[in-house]
């Protein structure tokens, strides 16, 4: 066996991932910026709501990707017990794309509708499931002693896949309209909601990687 390929324990590396999506999910909040009082004295809750809708849309999107990705890395651990060098510098890169959310989502909403930021912010999350794909086909295929079964791996591949197609039609599509963008990117959880293939695949009581 190589030497390279278990001798990193996932420790440390699923504490990072904890950190860093925390951080992340935290920071999302703080950028979202209260309107006029006089908005919600005139107009009432709804008013409120109509005028943030510029900033809790981008953030909602986001939001739910985020979550998404943290979601999906928790499965991918899940399978392996120690990782690789290589396999760790990787998780490193997907947090840097990661940790740029915030500040991305924030220009969406200063520089709402306009298309050129929502490309960049699409093309980032394009980034961050792509090499999340990555880091799966790395863990599944180089990191277990047995292989993941053929209906888990295949279940998994077309979320994944389904995911980075969502995010690039939404780059596609926000230079001719940001909102049906936004909703395209809101459109990735659902991929998600249900894996029934992929949970079927622990073991009930197991270890990690068993």
């Amino acid at each position: 066996m190589n030497a390279d390929r278990r001798t990193l324990a996932l420790d440390r590396l699923k504490a990072l991932s904890d950190g860093v999506f925390a951080i992340v999910l935290t920071i999302l909040v703080l950028g979202l910026e209260a309107p006029d009082p006089e908005v919600f004295r005139t107009e009432g809750v709804w008013g409120l709501l109509l005028a943030m809708e510029p900033q809790l849309r981008p953030y909602f999107a986001c939001f739910t990707g985020v979550a998404v990705l943290w979601i999906t890395q928790v499965v991918i651990f899940h399978y392996i017990q120690s990782a690789s060098r290589s396999f760790v510098w990787l998780n490193l890169l997907f947090f840097f794309f990661v940790t740029l959310n915030p500040f991305l989502t924030e220009m969406r909403a200063i520089h709402v509708g306009d298309g050129h930021v929502a490309i960049l912010y699409s093309t980032a999350l394009t980034i961050e499931f792509s090499l999340l794909w990555v880091i799966w086909r790395r863990a599944v295929y180089h990191l277990r002693d047995s292989p993941v079964s053929r209906d888990v791996a295949r279940s998994f591949n077309l979320r994944m896949l389904g995911a980075i197609g969502f995010c690039v039609l939404g780059a596609a599509m926000a230079p001719i309209n940001e909102r049906i963008a936004a909703l395209m990117f809101t459109g990735v959880p659902l991929l998600f909601l249900v894996h029934r293939k992929v949970d079927a695949g622990w073991r009930q009581g197991g270890s990690p990687g068993s």
